[in-house]
């Protein structure tokens, strides 16, 4: 049996943790969040049509 303190936590044999999966899903659907209802005021500091963004 192997000790804690022998365990490296990036290490790349096992599988990731469930917090990290759940961290990175969840930066995806901020960025999204994010980005989306700021469009409207993209397309008039460029001066352009919201298609060309």
């Amino acid at each position: 049996m192997r000790h804690a303190a022998d365990v490296r936590f990036p290490d790349r044999t096992t599988p990731p943790h469930i917090l990290t999966l759940v961290l990175m899903s969840g930066l995806s659907a901020l960025s999204m969040s994010i980005i989306l209802p700021s469009m409207p005021q993209m397309t008039r500091d460029l001066g352009t049509r919201y298609e060309v963004i």
